[in-house]
């Protein structure tokens, strides 16, 4: 089976990590070929697999000319199944009359309404929507939010995965004297970022040892700096840019901070936990809530409520069994649930349910 990955290349994040793990794992058995939209992806992206082939990166050119490189790459690789995520709207007009089953992955909401941009978003959306024989959502709320704009699509839920170690599943660490707590996402409005400043804050008022390490830029990193500058300045935080390492990065913390206010799935949830640390979430209704109720590595607190929030940290951080059953139940719901080898075998299923009507 050939399969060719559409995503955008930027801004570099959990669509572009899925992508890159879902095309090595499928580059076992099959040709499988990524092609990324827009700007180029961060350097790890070039190097998915020497069994994954990159054919094609679009980054410059005018709309016709990308529509065309697109529609090109297609038609050389001939693909036997088109899997796009999130891809640029544009990318609709490249999938008229090709030979390839397509399949829609839903990353995130649909495109709302609004400017004439939007609108022009919107169509291009719709046409993707009328080319794809399935749309895969990520977990059973993006797939109700899907349904409502498209009511009569064909729809599968299968959840994002991360690669699990076969070997003995982590354990909790003991905490240090000056534990460090960490947070990781693209620095955008929508990521939870001023929400998370304002957890470190009160924790740090509370908890004057802890360390806080924050991974990602974007946007907001100038917010967020502003708003942590005396902790920046003490030591106590740290903003470290964007790490290509996430799985290093994971496994040095002692608790990690969920509170982004309305993700699909949050990889952000279950990737720490598979590394054997803790998470605490913010609820949000979300589809984020769902992974969080099937991860036992996961606990809740009240939206925008950082003092809840920190004073659990306070006591899981102090809890050396509640943070040993977390850790243990966890990595096997991860397994269970999340892993990359569960996403795969799903993703095949719905290949076959395409290439089979």
């Amino acid at each position: 089976m050939r399969v060719m990955h559409i995503a955008p290349g930027a801004p570099f994040g959990g669509v572009q990590r899925i992508v890159m793990n879902l095309a090595r794992a499928q580059a076992a058995s099959h040709r499988v070929a990524t092609l990324w939209t827009g700007e180029m992806p961060h350097a790890e992206a070039k190097s998915v697999d020497r069994k994954t082939k990159t054919e094609e990166f679009l980054s410059s050119g005018s709309l016709l000319a990308r529509v065309m490189r697109a529609r090109g790459a297609i038609k050389a690789y001939d693909p036997d199944i088109v899997h796009l995520h999130m891809p640029a709207p544009w990318i609709a007009l490249s999938l008229f009359n090709i030979r390839a089953k397509i399949c829609l992955h839903l990353h995130g909401e649909p495109v709302r309404a609004g400017s004439l941009k939007a609108r022009l978003g919107r169509e291009l959306e719709r046409i993707m929507v009328a080319h794809a024989g399935t749309l895969v959502a990520i977990s059973d709320w993006i797939e109700q939010v899907w349904r409502e704009r498209y009511p009569t699509a064909r729809y599968r839920v299968v959840r994002n995965g991360v690669p699990v170690a076969c070997e003995k599943p982590p354990a909790a660490k003991p905490v240090s004297t000056s534990p460090v707590v960490g947070f990781a996402s693209r620095l955008a409005p929508d990521k939870g970022v001023a929400e998370f400043a304002r957890f470190a804050i009160v924790m740090h008022e509370a908890h004057p040892n802890a360390l806080f390490r924050i991974a990602g830029d974007g946007s907001q990193r100038r917010m967020l700096e502003n708003e942590l500058s005396s902790l920046i300045a003490s030591g106590a935080a740290e903003i470290l840019g964007h790490v290509s390492d996430m799985k290093t990065f994971w496994s040095q913390l002692d608790l990690a901070i969920f509170t982004a206010p309305a993700e699909p799935f949050g990889l952000r949830l279950i990737e720490p936990v598979a590394e054997g640390v803790p998470v605490i979430a913010y609820e949000t209704g979300a589809g984020s809530d769902e992974i969080a109720r099937d991860c036992a590595g996961i606990v809740l607190v009240p939206y925008e409520d950082p003092r809840a929030m920190a004073e659990l940290a306070a006591r899981l951080l102090s809890d050396d069994e509640r943070r040993r059953v977390m850790v243990v139940e966890g990595a096997g719901d991860v397994a269970r649930y999340f892993s990359l080898d569960a996403m795969t075998s799903g993703m095949a299923e719905v290949y076959q349910e395409l290439l089979s009507r």
